[in-house]
């Protein structure tokens, strides 16, 4: 309702949180934040090569992202950002982040050396599946607390975090969409 502002030229990688207050880019070699409370744009690292998975909290609080460094493309890199500093997550892993909660306690990530799809929980590292890929589709709850995947059978399965419980769901569908239910 207050106009449209013009992110960048040759984005190709974006995500956007579940309230549609930040915006998460790549343009160029440089990561990119954009708030829509104040109409922002902040660069947020540079020298990427390449992006492979976006995280942006529910409301925005948190964000994390792994990339590719130019230089270091065959090398992977996860960076949580909070509170304005950044940190490194899964050191010495070869992981990349899927979804993040807005204070950071929980992350969902892909275990790339385990091909596993995984999460932490409190300071707790739970496996979940073992039976995905990374071109797999997750979808999340809001809070983090349950996510559809579909694994290599093509198979789609519920997984509730507090229950530590998974449940097929069937097959016939090849994606789920981000839902609250």
């Amino acid at each position: 309702e207050k106009g449209f502002d013009a992110l960048g030229f040759g984005i190709g990688t974006a995500e956007i949180s579940f309230d549609g207050r930040i915006a998460l880019y790549q343009e160029g070699n440089e990561l990119k934040l954009y708030k829509l409370d104040d109409r922002s744009i902040t660069v947020l690292d540079s020298g990427i090569a390449s992006i492979v998975q976006f995280a942006v909290s529910p409301s925005g609080a948190c964000l994390a992202y792994t990339c590719a460094y130019e230089g270091a493309e065959d090398q992977l890199s996860t960076t949580l950002y909070k509170d304005g500093a950044k940190e490194p997550l899964f050191a010495g892993e070869n992981a990349a982040i899927m979804a993040i909660s807005d204070d950071a306690a929980r992350m969902w990530y892909f275990d790339l050396d385990k091909n596993a799809l995984c999460v932490i929980d409190g300071g707790d590292t739970i496996m979940v599946s073992s039976d995905v890929g990374p071109d797999a589709n997750y979808n999340f709850t809001n809070d983090l607390g349950e996510v559809a995947f579909n694994t290599s059978d093509g198979m789609n399965h519920l997984y509730r975090l507090a229950a530590k419980s998974e449940t097929e769901l069937g097959t016939g569908f090849d994606f789920t969409l981000k839902t609250d239910v």
